[in-house]
């Protein structure tokens, strides 16, 4: 990889808190391959921890692949593109392993809180 970023986020929902790491390269993007391969080398080192991938990342818009949790994942990307200040969206269209979620943020009681929807294939 070329370039490559990563996050570690802590994402609080009805079900528990869970910690995740998203794992983001654009130059060349993420390939399915890559991904297994780096599974198999983080998922010892971050015991517990929720992985994800970005395969593809526009305004509004991101792909991704994830073992569990497909709404928290679309959670973390759409948080990590607005916190990072490259995306203003209201609303964040996100493709999760192939489940399609509509994921909008807000900002109350000194946190970040998001209403995720899931889409209609």
């Amino acid at each position: 990889m070329d370039a490559s970023q990563f996050w570690r986020l802590s994402v609080s929902s009805p079900t528990g808190f869970r910690e995740h790491l998203l794992v983001m390269a654009h130059h060349p993007p993420l390939s399915m391959a890559t991904c297994a391969e780096l599974r198999l080398l983080l998922q010892p080192a971050y015991p517990g921890v929720i992985l994800s991938f970005a395969h593809s990342d526009s305004e509004g818009r991101a792909e991704l692949s994830a073992e569990s949790h497909p709404e928290e994942v679309a959670v973390a990307i759409a948080e990590v593109k607005r916190s990072g200040g490259w995306d203003e969206s209201g609303v964040f269209r996100v493709l999760v392993a192939g489940r399609p979620f509509d994921v909008r943020l807000g900002w109350a009681a000194n946190r970040s809180e998001a209403l995720v929807e899931e889409m209609s294939g």
